[in-house]
């Protein structure tokens, strides 16, 4: 159905999910090989639909299995998409959790640049910081720093160099916590 459909239609498709086929090979770890006849399903499919597979962050590995206590590994799940969608969404990845309640890992498409995504992101203060008494020497020499101007040009000042000695010390004291609470909602 999706083979005519896209003659039809030039609009941009994207399919989730367990695909229960390999694309080469490499997406397989353990137990028997397969013949190479194994991973020409799904690559004829994404040939007649102009389609490719999203690129994965992260293992390759999407499913597991332990057959007498052999683990078998092997990307069964993926993201499908037309060449055009990749036009419209060319930061789309694949990105997937743990297995955790399931021999499939959970899977999400991302279609944002996460690099991006870190930098663009706004100095949150973290109220948790004021437990942290060395933040008062970060924070009261910048608010002391001899400014000239107005009332406000002098707040506006005294507020960047705060802002930014106090982005170092949090970087430097717990790490970039953005970035991993991103991560953490990824896995």
């Amino acid at each position: 159905m999706l083979s005519e459909s896209h003659k039809i239609f030039d609009l941009p498709w994207c399919i989730i999910g367990d695909f229960n086929e390999l694309a080469n090979p490499s997406e397989k770890r353990g137990g028997i090989c397969y013949p190479n006849t194994k991973y020409q399903q799904l690559n004829n499919f994404m040939t007649q639909n102009n389609a490719i597979s999203v690129p994965l962050n992260g293992s390759i590995f999407t499913w597991k299995k332990c057959i007498h206590t052999h683990l078998i590994y092997e990307r069964l799940d993926r993201v499908i998409v037309c060449k055009n969608w990749v036009e419209g969404y060319p930061y789309s990845i694949m990105v997937h959790g743990a297995f955790v309640c399931s021999d499939h890992c959970p899977i999400l498409l991302s279609m944002q640049d996460l690099v991006q995504q870190c930098k663009n992101l706004s100095f949150r203060f973290q109220n948790f910081w004021c437990q942290y008494k060395q933040l008062d020497k970060v924070v009261i020499p910048q608010w002391q720093t001899p400014v000239s101007g107005t009332w406000m040009y002098k707040i506006m000042q005294r507020l960047k160099y705060v802002k930014l000695h106090v982005k170092g010390w949090a970087y430097q004291f717990f790490g970039n916590t953005r970035y991993s609470s991103i991560r953490m909602k990824l896995n």
